[in-house]
């Protein structure tokens, strides 16, 4: 099962989508226009809905929790939240795996937005998130994880843990159990060479941007 949760930011959403079997479409706030726009089913709206500008959700979403706009949480949050409680679990996806996560327009126009959507990769590592666009993918690793050669031709590392020791082989410039610092830019625009390259890590949090 894939979670697609789509926000109000610039819409690179419309552009990306394709069908997975099994997906679950979240829209978030004025995500839910988005969503209404593509003649796609919205299968949670949630959110304060301050921006959203669809009439009459209660007749085009299939669930809808809202909140009141002020509130000690971002919308994005409140429905990663939903989406990985056990009682999501239950009432939706049964005996189902979440193989991924993805989000959608919150690498736009508003940064604060998106800075806030790095920290809930990093606030979440334990669930299988990802930030994409039309250039680039976004996650966080603490673990040993290997990477394809394929779409994206750049890929970039940053720590997030203090005292990150890394090591990377099958890329063009590889390391060994190299001390990764906070504000190091060592790490940036690297490129896969071997058909699989792996980044190890001493269990510390790493933020990957993949692009193209």
């Amino acid at each position: 099962m894939i979670i697609k949760i789509v926000c109000a930011g610039h819409d690179n959403f419309s552009k990306l989508y394709h069908y997975d079997e099994g997906e679950y479409l979240v829209g978030v706030d004025a995500g839910v226009d988005v969503l209404i726009k593509n003649r796609l089913p919205v299968d949670l709206a949630i959110g304060d809905f301050d921006s959203a500008k669809t009439k009459d959700l209660h007749k085009k979403c299939r669930k809808i929790i809202s909140f009141d706009p002020d509130k000690s949480r971002s919308d994005l949050e409140l429905a990663i939240q939903h989406v990985s409680h056990n009682s999501f679990y239950v009432d939706y996806i049964a005996n189902k795996v979440i193989e991924n996560i993805y989000i959608y327009n919150v690498t736009g126009n508003r940064l604060d937005h998106y800075h806030a959507a790095i920290n809930l990769l990093i606030k979440y590592t334990h669930i299988n998130i990802k930030i994409i666009n039309d250039r680039n993918l976004i996650y966080v690793v603490n673990s040993k994880t290997k990477f394809k050669k394929g779409k994206y031709k750049y890929v970039s590392f940053f720590p997030v843990d203090p005292d990150t020791i890394i090591s990377l082989k099958g890329f063009k410039y590889n390391l060994e159990n190299y001390q990764f610092k906070y504000y190091d830019t060592l790490c940036l625009s690297n490129e896969i060479v071997d058909d699989v390259a792996v980044l190890e890590t001493n269990n510390k949090k790493v933020l990957v941007i993949q692009s193209n």
